[in-house]
């Protein structure tokens, strides 16, 4: 037996589980706001720098670009997905899960994993607008804001 929403219904419930969504990941970097090590980071010194550019640059985009290569995805999507993957609530999911194996170096491991987040946050941020324009222009797909499109097949 398969149950079907009217188009209505599930319109309403995708914009409300959406808008639930990004309530929550608000209120998850408001709380991560306020347990930010501030002491911890310049204790890392130049180390901490180092490391977010490492996570941020180094090992995530080759990683995700790698992991896309045996589907259709086109190259500008893989970069653009290799560039905005994922880290953020994860990494503060797994920085609060390991704080329960009384790691020696943990406010340490937090600090640097704690930073790499942030570092994350603020560079996303800014590139988010020029990197969701330039692929939209790529793809072919730029549009006034407010005004949907419709994408088909691959992107590329």
């Amino acid at each position: 037996m398969s149950l079907t929403l009217p188009e209505e219904l599930r319109d309403a419930l995708s914009t409300t589980l959406t808008a639930a969504a990004r309530l929550a990941i608000v209120a998850v970097f408001g709380v991560f706001g306020t347990v930010v090590p501030w002491s911890g980071w310049a204790e890392l010194g130049v180390l901490g720098v180092v490391f977010a550019f490492w996570v941020l640059v180094v090992r995530r985009p080759p990683v995700v670009w790698l992991a896309l290569r045996p589907t259709d995805t086109g190259r500008s999507s893989r970069a653009f997905l290799a560039w905005f993957g994922p880290l953020g609530v994860a990494g503060i999911y797994y920085l609060a899960y390991i704080e329960r194996y009384g790691l020696a170096e943990y406010e340490r491991l937090f600090a640097a994993g704690s930073l790499a987040i942030c570092a994350s946050v603020v560079v996303h941020t800014l590139t988010s607008t020029p990197g969701v324009f330039g692929f939209a222009r790529r793809a072919g797909t730029e549009r006034r804001e407010g005004e949907s499109v419709e994408v088909g097949g691959p992107l590329p």
